[in-house]
């Protein structure tokens, strides 16, 4: 598979363009990698009491 080019680009431009393009790969790649270690995390402590959330647009009380 041949990589697009713009026309009249320059060899600077390709260059920093791949450059930016393997940041941002290893940038989605470590977001990846830190949720799946947000998932696999153990379960956390128990609540010490129910906690009541009221959502102002609604005016309801809900439990939790």
């Amino acid at each position: 598979m041949s990589e697009l080019r713009y026309p009249n680009e320059s060899n600077e431009y390709r260059d920093a363009r791949a450059a930016l393009l393997k940041d941002e790969q290893e940038l989605i790649d470590k977001v990846k990698s830190v949720a799946e270690k947000r998932r696999n995390l153990p379960p956390g402590g128990q609540l010490k009491e129910d906690y009541v959330f009221q959502w102002p647009t609604m005016g309801k009380l809900e439990r939790a």
